[in-house]
C-alpha cells in the first residue's frame, strides 16, 4: 500500500512540477508546513471500550492553481502524547475545477485519492498488540476559497469517500478483504501574507472513519469508529 501511495504521489508531483515549469503556464504554486495539537477519539475500537488520546501533528501541503484548475497535495502525521500509542497518517492528492468564480467566493470541485493509516498499540486494546488499519480509495473533494482582503485568505476543504477500502494488520498477518466503509476529512485554513512570498497559516484539520466488524485469524473483531481534530500553525511560501 505504501508503495502504491508513493507512486501516485510521485506521479502527481512530477505532473505539477512540469506544469509549473512550463513556459506557457500561468500557474501559482503555494506550499506550507505546520505543527499542531489535537486529539483522536475512538468511540469504539475493535468492538471494545472507547479510547481517547491527545497528539501533536506535522502537516505539509502544496496547492497549484492554473487557470480554472486547482491541484492539491496534503500530508498529515499525528503522534500521540504520553505513550498512549495512537498514531495516524493521512495523505491525499486532488484535482479540482473552478465551478463558481465570484469576487467574494470561489468554489472548486473534483476528485482525488486518499490514503489513511491508523495505528493503535495501547494496553487497553488487544493486550497491547500493535493493530493497524489501512484505508485507501478515490475521494470527492470540494474547496471553498474566500478572499477577505489582499493579505488575508480563508479556505474550507471537504473530502469524503463512502466506500473506503480497508485492511487490518496485527503481528505478521494482514487481512485485505475487509468491507468498505466511509472516511471523511475537513480542513479550515486562514492565511495572512506578510510579504509577497511568505505568509502565516492557521489551520484546523479533522475527520472521521469507520471500519466494519470482521473476522481475523478465526476470531471475531468488532467495528471501529474514530474521529480526530487538531489545530495547527505554520508558514506558507509562494513560488
Amino acid at each position: 500500500m505504501s508503495k502504491r501511495l508513493f507512486l501516485v504521489s510521485v506521479t502527481i508531483v512530477i505532473f505539477l512540477t512540469s506544469l509549473y515549469l512550463s513556459p506557457t503556464a500561468s500557474a501559482e504554486l503555494t506550499a506550507g508546513v505546520q505543527l499542531g495539537y489535537g486529539a483522536t477519539t475512538y468511540s469504539e475500537i475493535l468492538g471494545d471500550k472507547s479510547l481517547k488520546a491527545t497528539e501533536w501533528s506535522d502537516r505539509l501541503w502544496v496547492n497549484l492553481a492554473k487557470d480554472d484548475l486547482l491541484f492539491t497535495l496534503l500530508y498529515q502525521g499525528a503522534h500521540s502524547l504520553k505513550g498512549q500509542g495512537v498514531n495516524r497518517t493521512v495523505a491525499q492528492v486532488g484535482a479540482n475545477y473552478l465551478f463558481l468564480n465570484e469576487a467574494a467566493l470561489q468554489v472548486y470541485g473534483g476528485l482525488g485519492y486518499q490514503f489513511l493509516n491508523a495505528r493503535v498499540e495501547n494496553a487497553n486494546v488487544e493486550d497491547a498488540q500493535k493493530s493497524t488499519f489501512t484505508g485507501h480509495g478515490f475521494v470527492g473533494q470540494v474547496v471553498l476559497a474566500i478572499p477577505v482582503s489582499e493579505q488575508v485568505r480563508t479556505t474550507a476543504t471537504i473530502t469524503g469517500n463512502p466506500w473506503m477500502k480497508w485492511s487490518f494488520n496485527q503481528g505478521d498477518v494482514t487481512d485485505h478483504n475487509l468491507k468498505m466503509a466511509p472516511s471523511f476529512v475537513y480542513q479550515l485554513d486562514l492565511t495572512y501574507d506578510f510579504s509577497e512570498d511568505l505568509g502565516a497559516h492557521l489551520g484546523l484539520l479533522g475527520g472521521s472513519f469507520k471500519v466494519p466488524e470482521f473476522t481475523f485469524s478465526g476470531k471475531a473483531k468488532g467495528a471501529t469508529k474514530a474521529s480526530f481534530t487538531g489545530i495547527s500553525l505554520g508558514v506558507t511560501h509562494r513560488f
